[in-house]
């Protein structure tokens, strides 16, 4: 199949996922503070925003290809997968819809990230389709994170973040802002054992992603 491709300068791709509440209330996303970030760094016209209230959305959704570095996932999830409005969709399904965006990797780098709960096991159920779409990921270190604290991360994130930037430039003095391991960086081509995981009891969470 010959997917149409748009003329675009390596940007960043959001996918936004929203909730119930959001919709109902007419409410900005997480995805909706990113863009607004982006846009006030000069970043607007790179920038690729697709929402999605059901995975049957997705489903029907015709693919065109985007020259992006940064694809960022936001959204409900728990072990199994994404939640949308009207059901589900397992991570390895989704992951194959986030491809059908994407040409494999040459030289460049690509990051994924997963900003929602259970952002770990996201990251291990497709890992082994996305190694040829990405470079390396960011995803969460707890299993649940509230919307607040996720807003936080990727404000400071998206503020400095360019793909050359050294990745602990970033994740350090994010992790340092909350006393805690908060922020992981993982490589696809080093796919191993997760490491530096905290022992500590995460702290008490209000709304969960």
């Amino acid at each position: 199949m010959n997917i149409p491709t748009h003329a675009t300068k390596p940007g960043f791709l959001l996918i936004d996922l929203p909730s119930k509440h959001e919709i109902v209330h007419s409410l900005s996303t997480e995805c909706d503070v990113v863009e607004a970030i982006l846009h006030n760094r000069g970043l607007a016209k790179r920038i690729t925003h697709m929402r999605l209230a059901s995975a049957k959305e997705l489903d029907g959704k015709t693919p065109a290809r985007v020259d992006v570095r940064f694809v960022h996932l936001a959204g409900h999830a728990d072990k199994n997968g994404i939640g949308f409005l009207r059901g589900g969709m397992p991570w390895q399904r989704i992951a194959e819809h986030i491809t059908r965006y994407l040409c494999p990797l040459g030289d460049e780098r690509r990051v994924m990230v997963f900003s929602c709960c259970h952002s770990r096991d996201g990251f291990e159920a497709t890992k082994h389709i996305f190694r040829r779409h990405f470079t390396a990921a960011y995803l969460f270190n707890e299993v649940e994170v509230d919307f607040c604290d996720a807003i936080t991360v990727w404000a400071m994130f998206y503020f400095r973040k360019t793909v050359s930037n050294p990745h602990m430039r970033i994740v350090d003095p994010i992790n340092e802002f909350f006393g805690d391991e908060v922020l992981q960086f993982r490589r696809y081509d080093k796919i191993g054992p997760i490491s530096r995981i905290t022992t500590q009891d995460p702290r008490p969470r209000r709304v969960a992603r």
